[in-house]
């Protein structure tokens, strides 16, 4: 489904993914549990909240520690996921807006709305609830938290029944897969653990905004029970209870669906009025031309000429620029800062350019050379000019392009992941002023030049993250092998070697050794079909090593095993590419996986 994804940091320096879709008055989305902006947009998620932004303006975000956003989060609080929602909107520049919270969500909605009530023009409290101790006894609760802790993203049943009920095992697998590209275990079992100790039973009567309580009537996860029990608490409420079991995502074919969507819209069309969606200083794509050696130009054939072909080469910039819808922010000797909305439309702006320089000047004795840098962010107006981090960045890239060239920030490259731009990798190069290293990227604008190797293999790589592979071969493991295994590794336990005595356990016979399992994963991996990367260029692969290790089930000696990954995160450094798998390895028959690892390798290319 078609939606923007923006990044915005934060004033305590954390960078926090959010997206937005529709049109209509804003309806701001506190997400539950765990969140990743690649799956929201998917179904079965679309069924609900695709039919809501054919009339509202939909935002959402990634949560501190969750998909999209920075990974690394140790404060685990009611207040710090109450900054989310605080930070986003001012960031927005929202004033008012609509408000809804889905199952953990709908208490920091709740705890925000009745802190804010000055904001919040109507709420939707969806499959949630005040008190998070009261889900469930405390002995259940801790176990549910060791259980999220050691079967995070592996197919728990536990987890499916009581959130997805009922679904397919499609459905199931691909709510697996959700789960372990949102967050780490560690991650997902902090978040409800501490979602366990909130009470937000004592601010209830706070909440002054119309509020719509929706629950499912069969929901395990947050039973109609605690629907009643927001309905009593917050003033003037209304409580509604809809057939069906799912909590979220919806299944696909369920009926309900559409009941919860026209409910939620009737709701907030009542008292909504259009609030225009403006990013509070404005994320801005800047982008800086020069002309290279205009000084040294005019010298050389005096001021009238040289002026001349400084304002032949203004007139081709300034068209190109306008084209694109770009802002002229100022003109600085031989060059110009503009602006523009989108990084598209500045670098379709950059490439026509230097396009339309080149062939004018085609064959001149003094041809004109452009060099361009182009940043995003959010610089600083005052009046008509801009300031800042952003526009600083977008000036010393200029600085370092050389003419011909249009060097990018690898910021602008990431948000135009997957369109047909092209890019060659020009390394990390320290700018005057800014004191870490930038990573830039060269704008491929003549489309003839070689793009190195292993550039393109990135964004082939990028377009595959979260895609699940073809499992590969079936794979028998056969007592002789456990043996040689054992003698090689000198672990010769009798679970392992000794038929006789295994067949006396729960286990009913031999296993392999884990590591076993473990060592053959290469293997195993080889035989999957079209795994990426592309190897035009390869020169070599490297083991890097796992970041998590999971034995799930044992695998006995004589059955099959077989794998099958994800690609969750590709990124490059210099000629290389690394890439980190997660790796499932099943066996035939059974049906929790054998091994769940996130695998790391290093793919050298030549160029």
């Amino acid at each position: 489904m078609d939606h923007e994804l923006a990044y915005y940091k934060r004033p305590d320096g954390v960078t926090i993914a959010y997206t937005q879709a529709g049109v209509g008055p804003p309806l701001v989305l506190v997400p539950g549990w765990t969140t990743h902006a690649g799956y929201f947009w998917k179904e079965p998620s679309t069924l609900l909240f695709g039919p809501l932004t054919e009339h509202v303006t939909l935002i959402t975000f990634d949560k501190h520690g969750c998909g999209l956003s920075d990974r690394d989060r140790t404060d685990f609080t009611l207040a710090s996921e109450r900054y989310e929602v605080e930070s986003l909107v001012d960031h927005l520049g929202l004033d008012t807006f609509n408000l809804m919270g889905m199952s953990e969500g709908g208490l920091v909605a709740i705890s925000y709305a009745a802190l804010h009530p000055e904001r919040v023009q109507r709420l939707v409290l969806y499959s949630t609830g005040a008190n998070g101790a009261a889900l469930a006894p405390e002995e259940f609760r801790e176990s549910f938290v060791s259980m999220v802790r050691a079967s995070w993203g592996v197919g728990s049943k536990v987890l499916a029944d009581m959130l997805i009920p009922g679904a397919s095992k499609e459905a199931q697998a691909e709510f697996a897969r959700g789960q372990r590209a949102s967050a780490t275990a560690e991650v997902a079992a902090n978040m409800l653990e501490s979602m366990y100790g909130w009470d937000l039973r004592p601010h209830l009567a706070e909440v002054s905004a119309p509020t719509l309580i929706i629950h499912r009537r069969d929901s395990k996860a947050w039973p109609p029970r605690h629907g009643r029990d927001l309905a009593a608490g917050i003033p003037g409420s209304r409580a509604l209870i809809i057939d069906g079991m799912a909590h979220f995502p919806p299944e696909a074919g369920d009926p309900h669906t559409i009941d919860v969507v026209n409910e939620i819209l009737g709701f907030v069309a009542k008292g909504s009025r259009a609030v225009p969606i403006r990013e509070k200083s404005g994320f801005k794509t800047v982008l800086f031309t020069d002309v290279e050696g205009s000084t040294e130009l005019i010298e050389q054939l005096g001021d009238e000429a040289g002026r001349q072909l400084l304002r032949e080469h203004e007139k081709l910039c300034r068209d190109a620029l306008n084209a694109h819808g770009g802002t002229e922010i100022k003109t600085m000797g031989g060059g110009f800062m503009v602006s523009f909305e989108s990084v598209s439309a500045a670098l379709d702006a950059a490439a026509e350019m230097q396009q339309t320089i080149e062939a004018h000047f085609a064959g001149s004795e003094k041809p004109i050379r452009v060099r361009v840098g182009i940043h995003a962010g959010e610089p600083i107006a005052e009046g008509d000019d801009l300031h800042g981090a952003a526009v600083i960045r977008a000036a010393r890239i200029m600085g370092s392009a050389d003419g011909g060239q249009v060097l990018v920030s690898s910021i602008v490259r990431e948000l135009v992941a997957g369109k047909e731009y092209g890019f060659i990798f020009r390394g990390e190069r320290e700018l005057k002023g800014i004191e870490e290293p930038i990573r830039l990227f060269e704008l491929d604008w003549r489309g003839d030049e070689k793009v190195g190797n292993a550039t393109t293999a990135l964004e082939i790589m990028r377009k595959q993250i979260g895609v699940q592979q073809e499992p590969g071969d079936w794979f028998q493991v056969s007592q002789d092998q456990i043996n040689e295994f054992a003698d090689l590794t000198h672990d010769h336990q009798f679970i392992h070697v000794d038929p006789e005595l295994a067949a006396g356990t729960p286990l009913g016979g031999t296993i392999a050794h884990g590591m076993l399992t473990l060592s053959i994963l290469g293997h195993l991996m080889s035989s999957i079909p079209d795994q990426p990367p592309p190897s035009e260029g390869l020169v070599m692969v490297v083991n890097y090593g796992f970041d998590r290790v999971r034995f799930i089930e044992p695998v006995r000696s004589g059955s099959s095993i077989r794998a099958s990954s994800v690609i969750k995160d590709a990124h490059q450094r210099e000629t290389a590419l690394q890439v980190t798998y997660e790796v499932t390895v099943e066996t035939e028959g059974v049906e929790r996986p054998a091994l769940v690892a996130e695998l790391i390798g290093r793919f050298q290319y030549d160029s």
